[in-house]
């Protein structure tokens, strides 16, 4: 399966499982916290020179999210890609987004290291 088809169906169930049957609370601070994560990685693969090969941590205690304010959150992580020329390497991320309502995300600044 495609890796970008199988994180949009795994975000997809996120949603419905945090959504159930009343719709997410987008002022919960950790639907946000999540959201926001989870918006960061598609940004970060946008920046990757093999997105289909990305491998994302597991475990929430490798990812820092922190609410700026203003709606904006600085996400911080790694995501192991191949590059170039192939060869598999851990690309640090920090990543600030904004939450600019109805579901919709903005970039604000994106900065990756090898």
């Amino acid at each position: 399966m495609n890796r970008h088809l199988a994180s949009a169906l795994v975000l997809s169930i996120f949603v419905l499982l945090a959504v159930g049957s009343s719709g997410p609370d987008e002022n919960d601070p950790q639907f946000r916290k999540d959201m926001a994560i989870e918006t960061s990685k598609e940004f970060v693969l946008k920046q990757l020179k093999a997105p289909a090969t990305a491998q994302w941590p597991r475990g929430s205690a490798n990812y820092s999210c922190v609410e700026l304010g203003d709606d904006q959150y600085r996400v911080t992580s790694y995501v192991d890609a191949q590059n170039s020329f192939g060869a598999q390497i851990r690309t640090f991320y920090t990543v600030v987004v904004k939450y600019q309502g109805n579901g919709q995300w903005s970039l604000v600044s994106i900065e990756t290291q090898p």
